[in-house]
């Protein structure tokens, strides 16, 4: 397998299109449904400097982070798509260009909201909220995403991978002329939404609340 430089590595931690266009759906459906409950917080924090993070989370930067969410989705579909027509019609600097920017704001926003969410007092007044369970999902979707990335090259290295377009006889001789990354990209997609869902169920049973209840 041919392996060269590219930017495609960068392009994949930045999440699929698709998933851009499902977090953005979901974060204005959460908005739409019930954004009073959404942002309900319960707990309350002192105003000191050892809290302060958490106060101003609770105060309102909390909208602030799940606006930014919102608008980083937004921005990565827009980059994404102008990127693939700039493609398309074969300019090739323009269109590298925002795909730049699509990966640099993601990257950016997705570090901001975690040093945001981050406190190191304070969790006990936030940590049940529902705003604050899908902001630490935004930030789980960053980081299971390139673990999912790492788990495919780690297990394609000793069995040897097969694109859905190279099982259904379309890929010509794709595999022996492209980058590995740029073969199996849209297949890579379908295996870290696997690999997402199956770790976001693993991490509720260990993380979940204990209650007793029977059932």
């Amino acid at each position: 397998m041919k392996l060269v430089d590219s930017l495609i590595p960068y392009n994949l931690m930045s999440l699929h299109p698709l998933m851009h266009a499902s977090l953005l759906t979901t974060g204005l459906v959460l908005l739409g449904t019930n954004a009073e409950t959404f942002y309900q917080i319960d707990g309350t924090v002192p105003q000191t400097e050892e809290y302060q993070e958490a106060f101003d989370f609770i105060a309102g930067k909390k909208k602030t982070l799940m606006n930014l969410a919102i608008q980083t989705h937004l921005i990565c579909l827009i980059c994404h798509w102008t990127f693939q027509i700039l493609s398309h019609y074969e300019i090739k600097v323009m269109a590298n260009i925002f795909l730049m920017v699509k990966m640099m704001f993601y990257f950016i926003t997705t570090l901001r909201i975690q040093s945001a969410i981050d406190f190191e007092k304070g969790h006990e007044a936030t940590d049940e909220s529902q705003v604050m369970a899908w902001l630490t999902f935004e930030v789980l979707a960053f980081y299971l995403n390139i673990i999912s990335m790492a788990a495919f090259i780690f297990i394609q290295s000793f069995a040897k991978f097969r694109s859905i377009r190279d099982r259904a006889g379309l890929a010509g001789d794709q595999r022996k002329n492209l980058d590995f990354l740029v073969y199996c990209k849209d297949d890579i997609f379908w295996w870290s939404c696997w690999f997402s869902q199956v770790a976001l169920c693993i991490l509720s049973l260990v993380f979940r609340n204990r209650v007793d209840i029977d059932i």
